[in-house]
Parts: C-alpha cells; sequence; structure tokens
C-alpha cells in the first residue's frame, strides 16, 4: 500500500554554500542600497540636503515595501529576495534611527543632513561631505558635533587652517570635552604650530591633575604632549622645551614600558640638549628602543650619532657598528655610508698604531666612496673624505674632493676655509688667502681671519697678518694664540711695545687658566 511522507515537519535542508552567498548577496544589496540613497541624493537638482534626504529617503522606503509584496509572486528565489529586501530596509531604518537627536540638543532636520554627511564621508564623497555638514550646521548653530565634523573633514584634505577653525568653533559649543582639544591639537602639529598644539594637549593633562582615577588617555596626551615640547625645542633652541619633553616621555613611558617609539622621542631630546650626560641618556634609550624593537633602522642610525658625538675610542667603534647594523636594513642610505665614513675617520685620529690609523682612514674613504655613488652632489661627503685622503698621505685626491666640495656649495664657508687649509699646508699660501678672503666675504668669523693672518705671516707680509689678528680677536678677545702671533708679528716689524702689550694680556689670561694651543 502506497503511503505518504509527513512533509510539514520536514526541515528545509540547504546548501551551506548557497546559504553563504544569500546572505553575502543580501549583504552587498543592503550596502548598494545605502549607496544608491546617497547618489541619488547627489543627483537630485535641490539645494538642500535636508529636502534631499527626506525625499529619497521616503521613495526607497516605498520602493521596497514593494518589493517585498513582489517577492512573493518568485517561489524560486523567494527567500533570497525577502533577505536582501530585508537587509536594506534594515539599513534604512538604521539611517532613520541615527537621525534621531542625541539627549534632544539637535533639531530632526540638522541631525537628518549630519547623518547624510557621515554617510558620504563614509563612501570618501568629502565635497558632499562638507556642504552637507555645514548645511546641519545652518540648521543648528548650537551642536558641537557638526563644527566638529567639519574640521575632521578638512583636516583629512590637508587644509590646516579651515579643520582648526572649525575644531575651535566645537570648543566654543563644548569646551570640556577632552578630545576637541586632542584633535585640534593634532591638526596644530601637521600645521607646525607646535606652541598652540602644545597649549591644548597641556589643557587635557591640567583637566586631570586632580583625577582620582588615571585617565585611560593619560599616555596618548603626554606623548603628543612631550612631541609637542620636542617640536617646540626645535623651533627655540631652548632647553627649557627639551626638558618638558623628556619629562612627558617620561610618564608615558611609566605608563607602557614596551613603546620603542616613546624611548626614541625621548632620546632625541637628550641629543638635542647636548653634553656628555644627556648622550649618554640618549644611547641608555635608544638601546631600549632597540630591544623592543630591532629592525628599525633610523633607532640605529641615531644612536650612531649619539656614540660617535660622546668621541671616545670605544663610542666610535659603537657608532661603526651601529651603522653596520642599519646598513644591513638598508643599504642604499647616503648618510649611513657617511657617518660610519666619519666614525671611522674620528678613529683613527686615536690611533696609537700608524698602521692601524691607516686602515681607518682608509675604511672611511671606502665608505665615502659608496656614499657619493649614491649621491654624486653629496658636498660634504667630499669635504670629508678630502682630510681622510689628507692624513693617509694622499695630498693630491684630497686636493680634488676639497675643490668639488667648493664647486658643489660655492656659498659654504667651511668648505671655503678648509680648501684655503689645503693650499696653506701646500706652501700655496697666496691661493689660501684668496679662499679665507671668500669664506669671510660670506660671514666674518674669527677663525678664517686667523688663517688669514697666519698665510700672511708665511708670506712675511706681518702688517697685513697682524690686521687679520686684530680682528679676529674682535670676535674672541681673550683668545691667547690669536694674542701671541699678533706680537710676534709685531716683534718682527720692530713694534716692541705693543708686542709687550700683547705679552702683558697673554699672561693676566694665563693666570686665569688661559693656554696657548
Amino acid at each position: 500500500m502506497r503511503t505518504y511522507e509527513d512533509k510539514s515537519n520536514k526541515k528545509d535542508e540547504k546548501n551551506p554554500i548557497s546559504v553563504m552567498f544569500i546572505i553575502a548577496g543580501a549583504a552587498i544589496t543592503g550596502i548598494v542600497s545605502v549607496a544608491s540613497v546617497l547618489f541619488l541624493i547627489a543627483l537630485l537638482p535641490i539645494k538642500s540636503y535636508k529636502d534631499k534626504t527626506i525625499i529619497v529617503l521616503f521613495l526607497w522606503i516605498v520602493v521596497f515595501m514593494a518589493a517585498i509584496s513582489s517577492s512573493n509572486l518568485i517561489s524560486s528565489w523567494k527567500n533570497f529576495i525577502k533577505i536582501a529586501n530585508s537587509l536594506s530596509i534594515l539599513s534604512i531604518l538604521c539611517l532613520l534611527f541615527l537621525i534621531i537627536p542625541i539627549n534632544g540638543t539637535a533639531s530632526m532636520s540638522a541631525r537628518l543632513v549630519y547623518v547624510s554627511s557621515k554617510c558620504f564621508s563614509f563612501f570618501s564623497v568629502n565635497s558632499h561631505a562638507k556642504m552637507a555638514v555645514e548645511e546641519a550646521m545652518s540648521l543648528n548653530s548650537k551642536q558641537y558635533l557638526y563644527p566638529a565634523e567639519a574640521g575632521r573633514l578638512y583636516y583629512e584634505e590637508k587644509d590646516y587652517q579651515k579643520s582648526i577653525d572649525y575644531y575651535s568653533k566645537a570648543i566654543e559649543l563644548n569646551p570640556d570635552l577632552d578630545m576637541l582639544y586632542f584633535k585640534r591639537g593634532r591638526v596644530y602639529m601637521d600645521n607646525q604650530d607646535p606652541f598652540s598644539a602644545r597649549d591644548d594637549f597641556n589643557k587635557i593633562i591640567q583637566n586631570h591633575l586632580d583625577d582620582e582615577k588615571n585617565n585611560p588617555d593619560d599616555e596618548e596626551y603626554n606623548y603628543w604632549l612631550a612631541k609637542a615640547y620636542l617640536e617646540c625645542g626645535y623651533k627655540s633652541g631652548e632647553n627649557e622645551d627639551y626638558e618638558k619633553a623628556i619629562e612627558y616621555f617620561g610618564k608615558a613611558i611609566d605608563v607602557n614600558q614596551n613603546n620603542d617609539e616613546y624611548y626614541y622621542q625621548r632620546a632625541r631630546s637628550y641629543i638635542e640638549m647636548g653634553g656628555s650626560e644627556n648622550n649618554t641618556n640618549a644611547v641608555e634609550d635608544l638601546t631600549k628602543a632597540i630591544d623592543i624593537n630591532d629592525n628599525n633602522e633610523e633607532y640605529y642610525y641615531q644612536r650612531g650619532i649619539t656614540y660617535y658625538n660622546l668621541g671616545g675610542y670605544n663610542d666610535y667603534t659603537n657608532s661603526i657598528n651601529d651603522y653596520t647594523a642599519a646598513i644591513k636594513i638598508n643599504d642604499n642610505i647616503k648618510e649611513y655610508y657617511y657617518w660610519r665614513g666619519v666614525s671611522y675617520f674620528g678613529r683613527a685620529s686615536l690611533r696609537k698604531n700608524d698602521n692601524d690609523a691607516l686602515e681607518d682612514y682608509q675604511e672611511s674613504i671606502n665608505n665615502f666612496d659608496i656614499a657619493i655613488e649614491i649621491d654624486q652632489e653629496y658636498a660634504t661627503c667630499y669635504n670629508e673624505r678630502a682630510w681622510s685622503y689628507y692624513w693617509s698621505g694622499n695630498y693630491e685626491d684630497g686636493l680634488m674632493d676639497m675643490k668639488q666640495a667648493v664647486n658643489l656649495d660655492e656659498n659654504n664657508i667651511d668648505y671655503h676655509c678648509n680648501l684655503g687649509n689645503f693650499y696653506y699646508n701646500g706652501d700655496e699660501f697666496k691661493k689660501a688667502i684668496k679662499e679665507y678672503q671668500i669664506a669671510i666675504e660670506l660671514e666674518p668669523n674669527g677663525n678664517c681671519y686667523f688663517n688669514l693672518g697666519d698665510a700672511y705671516y708665511k708670506l712675511k707680509n706681518y702688517e697685513e697678518a697682524i690686521e687679520a689678528y686684530t680682528n679676529a680677536l674682535e670676535y674672541n678677545e681673550s683668545n691667547v694664540l690669536y694674542l701671541s702671533r699678533r706680537s710676534l708679528c709685531y716683534s718682527l716689524m720692530g713694534n716692541y711695545e705693543k708686542s709687550r702689550d700683547d705679552l702683558k694680556s697673554i699672561m693676566q689670561l694665563q693666570a686665569r687658566g688661559k693656554e696657548i694651543f
């Protein structure tokens, strides 16, 4: 006897892949529906985004209600269409829900336009987003969210001044909200105004000095305040700014001791302050940064410079090792080879064994060679390689490099002065005088006048030498060496009274601890 299966309680069996496609398709339909709303809003020939949004949302709801009804006629794709339409309508309802004013502070129309602006921003249509949010501000001028959103939009377009203006309006409406000061401070930083950024970040910190519990954002605020102080220091050159930067980087580190960036930035602050103790502290911080992240070439580069500044034999060796580590990470940066060459040169000057010194001079030349291969117009590298050649006994190649440095940077007084020194050391005193005079014309300074005096002295032009030494003394009247050379020239000219006066001045300075070098 034939029996009939009762299908009323049998569950529908669906292929998991088909279910996945249904859900994915429905989600895509929902996203497309929102994008279509925005597209229609943009196309409608109506100026008001409020009116545009209301009209399009109304039409869209009608369309989707009709779609739900029509889906009942299509049996094979009925489930898919229902899910797709449901998600699409849900996305519209979410938009409508967002229109509801927050705490009753915003009008319905302004909130509607604000949501439209946020959606445009989400799809990176910033031109419509800005126009919509500005309309929201005109509809409700007392809601801080709208100028804050405008500030964000203009910040993304790097229009920093407008961004600052809008964040300032938002702060006027809500002066107690830390995040507004923080965001405006970030814009100030990008706008190269660290002093205003410092004031904004500082206000946040001051607002929480009396908090019983630590503000969860203290780490971030302290870091940015410290960075602002560091940038202020770069502009002002004041140690007080660097000291403040060190203080607040330290507070950020107290909260998070595993952030290599904090140690690195504090090290930069120590380096800017200078001095043996600060450079030692910088080395310690950079070492901690490297321990946390040993693949950052910048950390090795900065620690190498810091070791070099300390200037001891082992420091130069450590500097060489750091630049070698940086080169292993990135072998195409000219500065790494330049500084490794300079470090070899520094170590060579401290070598007691001549052969060891020559090896280091040659290593410095090898590194300068690579740096110049990367950048054939690297003037400072030619300048440094010239001295490596000179001290390794190759005067001619050194002279060629020094001339090349001058050719590449004709307004650099150091290069002209150094070229003068090369000519002086090669007994070409007239050429040396010409270079010293060019350097003095570019920027008068005591050292060039002194070298000029020595060149005239070698040519036995004692009167010109005395004039040059006298000019040098105007920059440093207590320089015993300048006085001793002038005294000698006075003596050679037979002007013993003035020679004696200079000797008396030297004796008085030596009584106060001055020495002739």
